[in-house]
């Protein structure tokens, strides 16, 4: 929607958007389906946008954020002790959530020198180049056999939440009587 909105401006102003995906639109991770299929795709449309574009003068970045200290990521990490326990026992590059300052300096630096990506933290780019090995089979044996036994307690976690977002995001605070 955003994209459609600035479409002409972008163009008349050979500007430059920057798009906001995710580290998990890489691999396939058992539990944030929707989410991962959802940042896979705006991978695919930033990657899409900068060919339809680039005739006209127009770049498209996009951002691949990990773990960053906002209200989701807080929400997820008190609320749900399977969370807190995965990233508390990955190591330490894995489970570092980057503060919102470090993430939106990336961000700003990225706009201003117009970057195709930004990996947020820097490691993240490993999983754009291994990206193809998190999609194969031998990923699909080690991640399913993960998944059957973290799944059902992640799902009972969730349930017990009784609503699908943390406390803080904005569609649990629309629903507040």
């Amino acid at each position: 929607r955003t994209m459609k909105a600035t479409y002409e401006a972008l163009v008349d102003s050979r500007g430059y958007a920057l798009l906001i995906s995710s580290a998990s639109a890489f691999p396939a991770l058992p539990g944030i389906t929707v989410y991962g299929a959802s940042k896979a795709g705006v991978d695919h449309l930033a990657n899409n946008l900068r060919l339809e574009l680039r005739s006209h003068g127009v770049e498209i970045g996009v951002a691949y954020p990990s773990w960053v200290d906002t209200d989701l990521v807080r929400d997820q990490y008190e609320e749900l002790p399977y969370f807190k326990k995965a990233l508390d026992s990955e190591p330490n590059f894995l489970g570092r959530v980057t503060p919102l300052d470090e993430a939106v300096l990336s961000l700003v630096e990225a706009i201003i020198e117009r970057r195709r990506r930004v990996y947020i933290p820097e490691f993240v780019g490993f999983f754009h180049l291994a990206r193809t090995a998190m999609v194969s089979s031998v990923w699909d044996f080690v991640l399913g056999f993960f998944a059957g036994k973290m799944l059902p307690e992640m799902n009972k976690e969730s349930r017990d939440l009784g609503r699908s977002f943390g406390k803080t995001s904005a569609e649990t605070q629309r629903r507040k009587p």
